[in-house]
């Protein structure tokens, strides 16, 4: 008779067999780990898989990076006489048009708030984590591969870009000193001064200029200092860190040390003043509450620091990560942040504390959708094949998976499950990386002609994947009903989508043709409805766009949207390199 262990890790390929080539070969590992379940072997696991997945991620995560050379692979040149200001920066969330991330929905100077789009007079970038997950990506796409082309590539697209920067900037004219936006909505009575030297100008908007043409020489390109997280810097300093330990220059010592000194004047103080171990969301450690996510994943960049050798601060670095391994200690386990959680158990693990990160791991993978046999997950939605492996976020519906979910917590549970010598945490972390590997096989599949707009104000075509990325932004398993923050019950986006295109009458002309369904012909309504009614996983992955109004809630098929996110693709690609580097 089998062990339950033994039953769990066996199984995995049965249900999974189904979901898709990638996912089938991923996990034939399992014979091998049910021979000894609680040490699981990484001999026979198909490494070489995950790898080339990985690889195709970091690729199509390229195409989405302001480059000053039209012949860079890039295709997203910019012409303008001031490219080196946003050379190496990425775009933000693309929504039937490039627009916001939902986070700067307020900005004025982005027009996609007065409705739907005519044509794109300016473009959001960022360097912040979509610019520094693509560099980090190509930093490990080296490091699990060992070609030499990848490290040339950062050189080459990222490496001065981020140094030129890093505040005070010569290159952009910009000064230590900076007033930063510290609430969620505009409000300068909150908003904080501070030395922000080692930090990064991270978010740009370029406008079309008099003629309303981006790449002419006309063109205003405006630092916006709202809604900065203060991980936003640490991912950078992550990838300056990275390049570091990787190579051996130690030229950008002084860089990483300013970075790291900096995340440390943003942490949060006690009543006595003294460091408290945590960081808030924001750049306004006086005003902010401390936040999960922002002391794990500073933590874990100050850790990384800490272990340069030859770094001035060093010491001061691993304080710093040891006393957020304490504060995060000290907060009940429940309440994990599903985006971070793998950073937290690293940390927790550098501090000794094994029985806190068992703990986070366990609360992490109890929202982890496993089949009924498994002994621990989420079994709600074990008969949808798309949502195994994924995590659910705790916020909104409460079942919504998505690919932030996997950065940090592939390597997370590796090394915890290296640490504990337990089959879990390792069976965990190949879970979800099947999951990322089931997005892609559907994006591989269905991989249609897509063009967005460029930084000319044309057209330009992105490789790889479709309308919804090469990763999707999220998958909701729930068709049914959830209960809001209000108390209100309401039903989930893929369930109305489903209804709508299922009636016999459907309305495939609710808003009016945008900007760029008129260039190309296009008619994205009746994209989704063809999509949702050849398959239904599409109604899955599709987001609200608000063009008639801010709303969580679509009231038609209108205001649902394709939606590509370009910092998916890295998300899933660190992930999935992390599973091969530290899978032996």
């Amino acid at each position: 008779m089998h062990s339950p262990k033994r039953h769990e890790v066996g199984a995995v390929s049965r249900w999974r067999s189904s979901a898709g080539w990638a996912v089938a070969m991923l996990l034939t590992a399992a014979p091998a780990a049910a021979q000894a379940p609680d040490e699981v072997s990484g001999a026979a696991r198909p490494s070489f898989v995950v790898r080339a997945l990985g690889l195709t991620a970091v690729e199509y995560g390229q195409q989405f990076v302001v480059t000053c050379e039209e012949h860079d692979p890039s295709p997203f040149f910019y012409p303008g006489p001031g490219c080196a200001r946003v050379e190496g920066m990425s775009f933000d969330i693309h929504r039937d048009n490039w627009s916001s991330n939902y986070l700067n929905y307020d900005d004025p100077q982005d027009p996609s708030n007065a409705g739907l789009l005519t044509r794109q007079g300016y473009i959001s970038l960022q360097l912040a984590d979509p610019t520094a997950y693509k560099a980090l990506a190509l930093l490990k796409a080296y490091q699990a591969t060992g070609r030499t082309a990848f490290l040339q590539r950062f050189r080459h697209a990222f490496l001065q870009q981020i140094l030129d920067k890093q505040l005070p900037s010569t290159a952009l004219g910009l000064g230590a000193v900076q007033t930063f936006q510290s609430s969620y909505f505009p409000d300068p009575q909150q908003d904080v001064t501070l030395d922000a030297t080692g930090a990064f100008a991270n978010s740009a908007t370029l406008a079309g200029g008099v003629d309303g043409v981006l790449g002419t020489a006309d063109d205003v390109l405006t630092w916006r200092w709202n809604g900065h997280a203060g991980f936003n810097f640490a991912a950078l300093a992550e990838v300056l860190a990275t390049y570091a330990q990787l190579t051996g220059d130690t030229h950008v010592l002084p860089a990483v040390e300013r970075a790291g000194r900096f995340l440390l004047r943003l942490e949060r103080r006690t009543a006595t003043g003294e460091p408290e171990g945590s960081w808030a969301y924001g750049v306004a450690p006086a005003n902010g509450f401390p936040n999960r996510m922002t002391t794990g994943i500073i933590g874990v960049t100050l850790l990384k620091l800490s272990t340069l050798p030859s770094l001035p601060g060093a010491a001061d670095f691993r304080a710093g990560a040891l006393r957020a391994a304490t504060w995060l200690r000290q907060q009940p386990a429940a309440g994990v942040d599903p985006v971070s959680t793998g950073a937290e158990l690293r940390l927790l693990l550098a501090a000794g504390e094994q029985n806190a990160a068992v703990a986070a791991a366990d609360a992490l993978l109890a929202r982890m959708t496993t089949p009924a046999w498994f002994s621990w997950g989420d079994h709600r939605f074990e008969d949808d094949l798309h949502a195994l492996g994924g995590i659910a976020s705790p916020w909104g519906t409460g079942s919504l998976q998505s690919p932030w979910f996997a950065t940090y917590n592939v390597a997370g549970l590796l090394e915890l499950g290296r640490a504990t010598r337990s089959a879990r945490y390792t069976l965990a972390a190949t879970l979800l990386v099947g999951w990322l590997a089931d997005k892609m096989a559907v994006a591989r599949r269905d991989e249609a002609v897509v063009h967005v707009q460029d930084l000319c104000g044309g057209l330009v075509r992105v490789h790889g994947g479709g309308w919804w990325g090469l990763v999707p932004e999220t998958y909701e398993p729930n068709t049914g009903t959830y209960v809001d923050w209000s108390g209100a019950e309401l039903r989930t986006v893929p369930g109305l989508v489903l209804d709508w295109v299922a009636a016999p009458e459907v309305d495939l002309s609710q808003r009016s043709t945008s900007w760029l369904e008129a260039q190309r012909g296009l008619d994205f309504e009746r994209l989704l409805h063809d999509r949702v009614r050849g398959d239904p996983y599409y109604a899955h992955i599709s987001q609200v766009y608000p063009w008639n109004g801010w709303t969580f809630v679509p009231r038609n098929l209108g205001e649902v949207s394709p939606s590509i996110n370009p910092l998916l693709a890295d998300d899933a690609a660190l992930a999935l390199l992390d599973y091969v580097v530290l899978t032996p």
